[in-house]
């Protein structure tokens, strides 16, 4: 199945290293795709149609090219993701790309790394009822759970078979009080839990299952990689299996650097 390639952007704003980036631009051929103000500068892409892929060129921090359709995908099964890869011609540019599956739920939504990323051993209940706005919890046992990239994860399962979790909110303090720990939440909680709810802390990790990152060459290179079934339930995870309730799958393009270059031939297949 070949994965077609046009830019989601305009997209949110979003916090890069700690900088706040927003993004304009739109779709077309060989128009302006992401237009990108990112510490204090502003960087702009260009994206043109070739034959089976697209020219990319970047002379700012980054870009990002997605898919937008999403291939079905079935666990037990393999698949191939493959593209093909070269410097423009009469370029000379040095920057790097990375290249990702994106993973989706049955629903379509994305699979964060931390909703199918959880610490063993963190499994734990809630101490205290929480109500919908909350900023503190209580829970009974915090011995095992860390502050740095933590998740407080609701409605854990032993089997994991909650995987992937998207009710998680990231931890800003964890302190023991007397006989319970109380987690301090970076926003408050959405929803409603009763004492007694199954909690786990979970962690945050790559945005992606990242297949390759790499510099062009000036003749075309193949790039290909097999996918099998969400190995492992809960982490750690092959960084070559799709993500744990992968139903869906899309391809995503991260420059960075200065890079002009050409992409053809993209695409996810079954492997029989």
């Amino acid at each position: 199945v070949h994965v077609p390639y046009y830019t989601t952007l305009p997209r949110q704003p979003e916090k890069i290293d700690g900088v706040t980036v927003t993004h304009f631009g739109g779709e077309g051929i060989d128009t302006v795709q992401n237009v990108v103000n990112y510490g204090g500068k502003r960087y702009a892409a260009f994206v043109k149609d070739i034959d089976n892929g697209v020219r990319i060129t970047n002379k700012g921090k980054f870009v990002q090219i997605e898919s937008v359709k999403q291939i079905p995908i079935d666990l037990k099964k393999k698949y191939q993701i493959s593209c093909e890869y070269r410097l423009a011609p009469g370029s000379k540019t040095t920057g790097f790309f990375y290249f990702a599956p994106v993973c989706y739920d049955k629903n379509g939504k994305q699979i964060s790394a931390v909703s199918q990323n959880p610490l063993r051993g963190t499994e734990t209940v809630l101490a205290a009822p929480v109500k919908k706005g909350d900023k503190v919890v209580k829970i009974k046992n915090g011995a095992k759970w860390i502050k740095r990239y933590g998740f407080i994860a609701f409605g854990a399962k032993a089997d994991f078979s909650d995987l992937p979790n998207f009710n998680v909110i990231a931890i800003k303090e964890i302190k023991k009080n007397g006989a319970e720990w109380e987690i301090a939440l970076q926003t408050p909680a959405t929803q409603a839990y009763p004492a007694g709810t199954a909690v786990r802390e979970q962690c945050a990790a790559a945005s992606y299952r990242y297949m390759m990152y790499t510099q062009q060459k000036p003749e075309w290179t193949k790039f290909s990689r097999i996918l099998t079934g969400a190995k492992f339930k809960g982490a750690p995870q092959y960084p070559y299996s799709w993500r744990s309730g992968t139903a869906k799958a899309g391809i995503i393009v991260f420059t960075n650097g200065t890079v002009d270059m050409e992409l053809r031939n993209v695409s996810i297949t079954e492997v029989k």
